[in-house]
């Protein structure tokens, strides 16, 4: 091992060397024929045939207004650079390399080296670099950003928000590899390969600084995170039998398992205590973890144009966390005493998590006559949980959480039959079921069962055209078991009373619940002459949720697209698109006081006031698209001119409605702003997610020699947003409510719309 020489320099040094090595044999081999050098009369000459490439150059320089984060969010945040890419590729009856160099020196260069000797060994290397910009140019109150323990700013409370910290809130993410295939024992070969990928910087998270619905701080998260995988695979090809098998193992390390920050709610403890504001609170991060993964794969041909295809495969996730002994969150002494207490199992004072998954997967596939062709498949998935069950005995209350286990048994079947005037009639059916299960308690969804069918249809009896259609309905079967009600944050010390969800009986989980869906798709593909081209479709999808009283009770969405290209002969070309989708999601609902009766809670009871009441709710989004492009052969062959625009939009809103008045005036009453108070129009959401995205590009591309080329041009792009929660973004950072508990913010996220300008120069020079 070579110490003090970072990874990706060694990567260079062994790619320069495995670039160099079959030029190095082709040498030796000119120098010892007999035909050359004194045998011949005349010197060796060191000859490169089949080498191709191309170096290019880009300078590029940006004009910015607005918020700088989202225009760079993946990318290097530089105004003015210059940057240059490298691809290099030899290839002769025994060699070969392909080497592609991005962005060198910059946050999202990228290199990768792939080559081999034919027929006996093939190899990788890869580095790449992946910035990812959330929010620059925000302020927080606490110092230590960056590090796993954070405190406050002396007198941060009386300071405005331009003394605050600065902080950047971006990760840069940095991969790393190689691998290597040996082939020198067939039909045996050998597989290994190694990677690692580190992930440092900050990004925002917020936490509420007590256990009630507020206030709210945000602060840095540190980032640094490795995840390193090793592999490496045996297999045997034949003509007839293929068959592998593999193991992998994955470690992932966080540096930073627990943040602990200076907990500021001044309201912690009873109302005239307010003691333990300033402590050292805790906010657990993700775990260090480790997996194993390995398996077999294989296939073998059969009879009557058939192939019997198998994989096997397991995993072992292991993860270990340190109990928290206690918080300062609901504290209610003066002095900061351990709130919760777990009985540690085996005598330690640390969570132990394990999981356990088994894949299984048979295929057969078959084409026995000419018409005719299918695939028969079984699959198995099962995770066994079997991570300690964690309970907490705190002075607020008692929680117990369970691990949560599962199996699926999958069964399916594909076909398709060659009609006459060239028709395809295709179909498929699968059966799905999932156990559900928690250790020691009736899970809410035990069991789901799904039945999948489609059928479609696809045509080719002309050279101008062709078509398809087809039709998939799912039904499932949920099987709500309510005969162990939920309760609140699995409150163990609930048991009778008004903790049980009151709620429960009425809802109906729309991931794993009943449901019916149905899905259409059409496309269809138009050349009536060689240079035009249309593609048209139009997709069509429904879903509803029979079993749901209240939540999500169906939901639709309609696709349409078109895209076209026209050839104006040697002169021109047209390109363009568009896409529009129209998503509906209707939900009923039910609000109840948690001191009611349960008939209260039933959403077909005839109380309806300002404590109990239904309403509806209806969140649709508009996504609509389309671009159009045209290429001007200026000098065909020689000088084009391009000209691009593009346009992104969505439109998201959320539709209330409160049949019972009562209600509707306990939501705020009339006032100078809204003198009728609230009412089923203003208490609407208009603007839910609501952006806009223009991009207008201009380029000049001159070929001014076979091997040397020029572009030049110009780019703006225009992207607003629109979202009624990051509207309005506080200039202080911070929002006080009417106890006077105080959420300190740090900008991150605030007024992302921005206009950017973008001039660039690209130089390329390209050799055979």
């Amino acid at each position: 091992m070579i110490r003090g020489i970072p990874m990706k320099a060694k990567i260079a040094v062994l790619a320069i060397f495995l670039i160099l090595l079959p030029f190095a044999v082709a040498f030796a081999e000119d120098s010892t024929d007999g035909s050359s050098s004194a045998s011949s009369g005349r010197e060796p000459v060191l000859k490169i045939p089949n080498l191709s490439g191309e170096i290019t150059m880009t300078g590029q320089t940006v004009g910015l207004i607005g918020n700088p984060s989202k225009y760079n969010e993946y990318r290097d945040n530089k105004e003015n650079y210059f940057f240059g890419s490298v691809k290099l590729k030899y290839d002769d009856d025994k060699y070969w390399f392909y080497l592609k160099a991005e962005d060198i020196g910059y946050d999202t260069q990228h290199y990768k080296l792939d080559g081999g000797i034919y027929g006996i060994v093939k190899y990788y290397l890869e580095y790449k670099e992946i910035p990812h910009i959330y929010s620059l140019g925000d302020r927080t109150i606490f110092n230590g950003a960056g590090s796993a323990n954070l405190t406050t700013m002396t007198g941060y409370a009386s300071l405005p928000a331009t003394r605050w910290n600065p902080i950047d809130y971006s990760v840069n993410r940095q991969q790393e590899g190689g691998g290597l295939r040996l082939d020198l024992i067939k039909p045996f070969y050998v597989e290994f390969s190694a990677s690692r990928e580190s992930r440092n910087g900050t990004r925002p998270i917020t936490a509420t600084n007590d256990s009630r619905n507020g206030p709210l701080t945000e602060f840095p998260q540190p980032i640094d995170y490795v995840t390193e995988v090793f592999m490496g695979e045996i297999g045997y090809i034949t003509e007839p039998i293929f068959a592998s098998a593999y193991l992998q193992y994955t470690d992932f390390t966080n540096n930073n398992e627990n943040l602990y920050f200076t907990n500021i709610s001044n309201s912690l403890g009873s109302s005239t205590d307010r003691s333990n504001a300033g402590q050292t609170d805790t906010l657990t991060l993700p775990p260090s973890n480790q997996n194993y993964n390995y398996g077999f794969k294989g296939s073998v041909e059969l009879p009557l144009h058939s192939r019997f295809n198998v994989s096997l495969s397991g995993s072992d996730e292991t993860s270990d966390a340190r109990y928290l002994t206690s918080s300062v969150v609901s504290t209610t002494s003066n002095t900061p005493n351990p709130t919760y207490t777990y009985p540690y199992a085996n005598g330690d004072n640390r969570w132990h998590g394990k999981v356990d998954n088994q894949n299984y997967s048979f295929v057969l596939t078959s084409h026995p006559i000419y018409f005719f062709d299918y695939s028969l498949f079984y699959k198995y998935n099962a995770r066994q949980n079997k991570s300690d069950n964690p309970s907490a005995t705190s002075s607020l209350e008692n929680s117990v959480a369970y691990p949560v286990s599962y199996r699926k048994n999958n069964l399916g079947l594909d076909v398709s039959f060659k009609l006459p005037a060239h028709f395809i009639l295709f179909g498929a059916y699968d059966y799905e079921k999932a156990n559900n299960s928690i250790e020691y308690k009736t899970y809410t969804i035990p069991e789901t069962t799904d039945n999948n069918w489609k059928v479609g249809l696809k045509w080719t009896g002309a050279k101008f055209m062709s078509a398809k259609i087809w039709y998939e309905r799912m039904n499932r079967d949920g099987s709500n078991d309510y005969s162990y009600p939920l309760k609140t944050a699995f409150n163990s010390n609930a048991t009778t009373g008004t903790t049980f969800d009151k709620l429960a009986p009425y809802k109906n989980l729309f991931d794993t619940g009943s449901q019916n869906r149905d899905k259409i798709k059409t496309r269809v593909n138009i050349f009536p002459v060689e240079t035009l081209d249309i593609g048209l479709g139009y997709n069509y999808k429904r879903s509803t949720y029979p079993e749901a009283t209240i939540g999500l009770q169906n939901s639709r969405s309609d696709e349409f697209y078109v895209d076209a290209g026209y050839t104006f002969g040697k002169y021109a070309k047209l390109n363009g698109y568009l896409a529009y989708e129209d998503l509906k999601m209707y939900s009923f609902m039910r609000v109840c006081t948690s001191t009611t009766t349960v008939n209260n809670c039933n959403p077909n009871s005839t109380t309806q006031d300002a404590s109990n009441y239904n309403f509806d709710f209806t969140l649709r989004d508009k996504s609509f698209d389309y671009g159009l492009g045209l290429d001007v052969y200026v000098i065909p062959q020689k000088v084009t001119l391009r000209v691009q625009y593009d346009s992104v939009r969505s439109d998201g809103n959320a539709d209330y409605t409160i049949l019972n008045q009562a209600a509707l005036n306990a939501l705020g009453v009339p006032t100078a702003a809204i003198p009728t108070g609230q009412n089923n129009s203003n208490i609407d959401i208009p603007n839910m997610d609501l952006y806009r995205k223009n991009t207008i590009l201009a380029k000049v591309m001159w070929n001014v020699t076979h091997n040397f080329s020029v572009a030049l041009g110009y780019a703006f792009e225009h992207y607003h947003y629109d979202d009624f929660g990051y509207n309005n973004y506080p200039s202080t950072y911070t929002i006080v409510d009417s106890s006077g508990n105080v959420t300190y913010l740090t900008g991150a996220y605030s007024d992302p719309s921005y206009n950017a300008s973008l001039a660039f120069l690209t130089l390329k020079y390209s050799f055979k």
